[in-house]
């Protein structure tokens, strides 16, 4: 799923397994979220390695995902690791156990899918369109994605498999 996608899921779906899912997939995809910002941060591409790392910190420039602009926004800052949430597999087992599609919900889906098969390609403006409508199927489109497209997202299929 395109960055917008699990961004939208993230915020708009708390206490969700969609929210844990997404935030697995952006954890996957080198993103971290600031627990006191309340913000996901990735050190940008194409710039300098970081200018001062400690052993609790790191000065760097980053790209910050802003959800008020909805748009990645650079920052050169200094990151302290304490404040980075940690990989949210301990979250997941707890808001996502017994997780199954209903029957009517997998119908209802696969017939979303059929209709539109650009859904599992990267076109965010697609992908946009259709959460703007439908945000419960864009929710379970990913967290189908992560169980039934292994090769693309095997990091996060592997923690929603090891949820005994």
């Amino acid at each position: 799923l395109h960055e917008d996608v699990l961004f939208y899921l993230f915020y708009n779906c708390p206490g969700e397994v969609y929210q844990v899912a997404a935030a697995s997939e952006l954890y996957a995809r080198d993103w971290r979220f600031h627990k006191i910002e309340r913000l996901w941060f990735q050190r940008a591409a194409f710039f300098a390695p970081p200018k001062e790392i400690g052993g609790t910190f790191e000065r760097c420039q980053y790209n910050a995902f802003d959800p008020i602009l909805w748009r990645k926004v650079p920052k050169e800052m200094v990151l302290e690791f304490k404040d980075l949430e940690g990989k949210p597999t301990k979250q997941l087992k707890r808001i996502s156990s017994g997780l199954t599609l209903h029957r009517a919900e997998a119908r209802h889906l696969t017939s979303v899918l059929q209709e539109n098969p650009e859904l599992f390609s990267h076109s965010s403006e697609q992908l946009l369109d259709f959460i703007q409508y439908e945000p419960e199927l864009a929710g379970i489109l990913l967290v189908y994605q992560l169980l039934y497209e292994p090769s693309n997202y095997r990091s996060s299929v592997e923690i929603l498999l090891n949820m005994n």
